[in-house]
């Protein structure tokens, strides 16, 4: 097929330009209208590596459609996403390609939302995007930690929204979790399980199943809940208060902490074997005094969603470079806020 590149064996090449005989195909004309450009597009033809390898590395500017021989990798199902690719077979027709377009728009869309959200580009913030897009395909729990106001929350939104598109995620805060209610919190109960149950409540592990648990403020949840929450984690079962019979839940747990984990246990705050079991996967947002020099760009990303007009823009930025901004990103925020306040 002339319009792809042919990669040679065993390694990982891209086009950064779009491919003149890929103008021809049903759908290109599309570009416009569906957000793509075709310097985010790159068309390639793999071998026995999979998308998901070939583009480790690029991060989200990229996106891939990769063609891949049928006969090859049978496994591969026409139309597969991997992390910010697309697979179609290589003997695939003009049409069924003009249809990969419409997945890649998908792919395109949701990994936006990740730069849109998450500013900066610093190497930290680089490293920070490429490891969190590496997180939505992860089959394990993820952890997010780092200083108050870094974007946890944004970043787990983020992979929820990545991974499943236009579904909700089931939030939870470890806060929450008094003792005594621990057990309803998760699992839910049935009108009439204990004193004052007057209504019947679904409970965390229900709302999410086939969807995200996205867990915050994990240092704050309660020893006596966490066997509860590794007793679902390891066999997706649950019985709601009130209830004989056992449920199930499938469904992706993300956690948020201020703290380390590791500080966690050594605090006592985290049981060990809760630890292991949600370690697998660790995301840690930078301080914003890592990468102080996306601090130009968080103040103009601040400015245009509270839509203040170009001409009252802050134009120098130094006054907002001094501060240690123990807040870190949620400070700054604020700190504009109140120049424009003012």
């Amino acid at each position: 097929m002339d319009y792809t590149y042919k990669l040679p064996r065993g390694t990982a090449a891209a086009v950064l330009s779009f491919m003149p005989k890929a103008a021809e195909l049903p759908g290109s004309g599309r570009w416009q209208s569906i957000g793509l450009s075709h310097h985010d597009t790159i068309f390639i033809s793999i071998d026995e590596s999979l998308p998901c390898d070939i583009s480790r590395g690029y991060g989200r500017d990229l996106c891939f459609i990769a063609f891949y021989s049928r006969a090859a990798n049978p496994n591969i199902s026409p139309f597969m996403r991997y992390g910010n690719s697309v697979c179609i077979p290589d003997d695939s027709s003009p049409e069924e390609i003009g249809l990969a377009y419409g997945v890649l728009y998908e792919i395109r869309k949701s990994v936006g939302t990740l730069e849109t959200k998450l500013v900066g580009k610093s190497k930290a913030m680089q490293e920070t995007r490429a490891r969190i897009m590496k997180a939505v395909n992860c089959r394990f729990p993820v952890h997010i930690d780092g200083r108050t106001g870094t974007g946890k929350g944004i970043a787990a939104v983020a992979i929820h929204n990545c991974r499943l598109p236009n579904t909700s995620y089931t939030y939870g805060n470890g806060a929450d979790f008094a003792s005594s209610l621990s057990e309803s919190k998760l699992f839910g109960h049935h009108k009439g399980a204990f004193t004052g149950a007057t209504e019947s409540s679904a409970g965390l592990i229900c709302e999410a199943n086939n969807s995200t648990l996205i867990l915050d403020e994990l240092e704050n949840m309660p020893m006596e809940a966490q066997p509860l929450l590794l007793h679902v984690l390891d066999t997706g079962e649950y019985r709601p208060l009130g209830r004989t019979e056992m449920r199930k839940s499938d469904f992706r747990l993300i956690t948020l902490s201020n703290i380390p984990l590791e500080t966690l246990v050594k605090e006592n705050k985290l049981r060990e074997d809760l630890y292991y079991r949600i370690s697998c996967f660790v995301i840690r947002m930078p301080s914003l005094c890592e990468h102080m020099e996306d601090i130009p760009e968080l103040i103009m990303h601040w400015e245009a969603s509270h839509g203040i007009h170009p001409n009252d823009r802050i134009m120098d930025c130094d006054p907002f470079m001094d501060s240690p901004y123990n807040g870190n990103i949620r400070e700054l925020f604020r700190d504009v806020g109140k120049y424009h306040s003012e």
